[in-house]
């Protein structure tokens, strides 16, 4: 079976978008919707956002919440054991760690 867009070669053209390369009308939507965010208030898009806090405090959340990262990738070490048992049963109490990450208290 012959190839449908042969160069001279007889290799085949790659037909299509290259990947990565977005739609037309997804870069005109972009535009628009970006032109009308900067004109939608006489003294710019930030004026704007301001209006919507403090007008609509849950439309600028949700928008708040969009630029948080939904995944935070990482570790964290947290030694307040020693704290909560003081609190707890007093300075005399002491937490003692083991090998396999298991505390016990001892009073």
């Amino acid at each position: 079976m012959a190839n449908s867009n042969p160069d001279q070669s007889g290799i085949k053209k790659p037909s299509g978008r290259p990947p990565g390369t977005p739609n037309k009308t997804t870069v005109a939507v972009k535009a628009a919707i970006e032109q009308a965010f900067n004109e939608a208030h006489p003294k710019g898009p930030v004026a704007y956002l301001k209006e919507v806090a403090k007008d609509d405090p849950k439309t600028f959340l949700a928008l708040v919440g969009k630029l948080i990262p939904k995944e935070i990738k990482g570790t964290l070490q947290v030694n307040f054991m020693d704290d909560i048992m003081n609190q707890l049963y007093g300075d005399k109490a002491q937490v003692i760690e083991h090998e396999d990450d298991k505390k016990e208290l001892i009073q």
